[in-house]
């Protein structure tokens, strides 16, 4: 890939520098030229993990994509926004039609913000899980089953993997408690497989079969992905998927390490060892459409015109587009929530695109008012005489 010009020079994956975007910034010699980008790569026809819906087409893509969403959540290290005065949702955008706009097209869809108590619940069974709480000898005691699979059954004292060995292949399979192969004989995704088989071409099928949940991870180098030239969008496809993606030295498909993580994925975002249920919530809504990308819509607070010579040594134009969405301006309420007083919890997702799309993040920050207003009248009782009064 490192020869690749052309493909490190795609708006969707090359390296954004500080100078394109922060040209009168000065830099000092710790910081990294580069800016660390959130690529937000949704796939609306493609399916994700524990998603059993059997509408697919033959090449094994979703059917009605703009119907389907894609999104991630974590939690807020600051969760009183009305103590610090948090009043924005500030980002940078990189104009997401750039390649659009060179082959002609257009495309459409939403953008989402939800700020407040989110579900930790990934798999809705009413049940904490977690990978390192699965037991490693399959002693039925030590779990209880649901319509999605296993979930541990004793309490989490700490999230850490059993360490003795064979342990890690039994407890780090993802958020179903279930290997592939069990997942097949498993009757969610047995009566899945059923609904798609002859719908779908056969290696289509195979494919399916070889993760039915379609929860598996790949780390995104390999040398399957060498042999077949996989471009880096498509290396980092299952990058978050989570069976597999903590897989210990001793396994490595690899001469080198292929972990994502060492600490076992669990349903509990702020790690208090509680399962967190509540859908209270604001939401903000940002279009993503052509003629909506202007300073004064769409939250749009300003843009920068960057003139940057790719890698394959043209020039070009990248626009940026400051978005800052006001928290008190939320597009709806879910849930009994009335106050900004305990937003622990981020959720950002995508929908109604028919295509796939990237939008490229460069900065994503909750930003304090330096200002705090005063919500109250400003007189008490009686208004004052307008007239000789000081």
């Amino acid at each position: 890939i490192k020869n690749d010009l052309v493909q490190l020079s795609d708006p969707d994956v090359r390296e954004v520098y500080r100078n394109d975007l922060f040209p009168n910034k000065s830099i000092n010699m710790q910081e990294a030229n580069t800016l660390n980008v959130l690529n937000l790569a949704y796939y609306p026809n493609e399916r994700g993990p524990y998603n059993l819906d059997p509408s697919l087409d033959n090449d094994g893509k979703l059917l009605d994509p703009r119907s389907r969403w894609g999104g991630m959540m974590r939690r807020l290290e600051n969760s009183d926004f009305e103590t610090s005065n948090i009043e924005y949702i500030e980002f940078w955008m990189l104009d997401p039609f750039i390649k659009a706009r060179d082959n002609g097209t257009t495309f459409d869809g939403d953008l989402y913000f939800n700020l407040g108590e989110i579900s930790e619940d990934i798999l809705k069974d009413g049940k904490k899980f977690y990978e390192s709480g699965l037991p490693v000898n399959d002693d039925p005691t030590q779990f209880t089953e649901t319509i999605w699979g296993r979930v541990p059954t004793q309490s989490s004292v700490t999230y850490a993997f059993n360490t003795s060995s064979g342990s890690r292949q039994k407890q780090d399979v993802g958020f179903n408690g279930l290997t592939s192969e069990q997942e097949r004989d498993y009757p969610a995704y047995a009566q899945f497989l059923a609904a798609v088989q002859g719908k779908v071409r056969g290696e289509v099928y195979d494919s399916l079969l070889a993760s039915p949940s379609a929860d598996k991870y790949h780390y995104f180098r390999g040398s399957d992905y060498d042999l077949a030239q996989r471009s880096i969008l498509d290396r980092y496809k299952y990058i978050n998927n989570p069976n597999g993606n903590s897989v210990d030295s001793d396994h490595s498909p690899e001469s080198y390490s292929t972990a994502y993580k060492t600490t076992p994925d669990v349903e509990d975002l702020n790690q208090d060892y509680t399962l967190n249920e509540y859908e209270k919530y604001y939401q903000y809504r940002v279009h993503i459409a052509e003629e909506d990308m202007q300073v004064g819509r769409n939250y749009i607070v300003d843009k920068r015109v960057a003139n940057v010579k790719t890698r394959d040594n043209n020039r070009r134009d990248y626009t940026w587009y400051l978005f800052r969405i006001p928290v008190d301006q939320y597009e709806k309420k879910v849930g009994g929530i009335n106050d900004f007083s305990s937003i622990r919890f981020m959720r950002v997702f995508m929908t109604g695109f028919e295509k796939p799309v990237v939008l490229r993040l460069a900065t994503m920050n909750l930003v304090r008012g330096e200002w705090r207003g005063y919500e109250q009248a400003l007189y008490q009782g009686s208004a004052p005489e307008t007239s000789g009064t000081l």
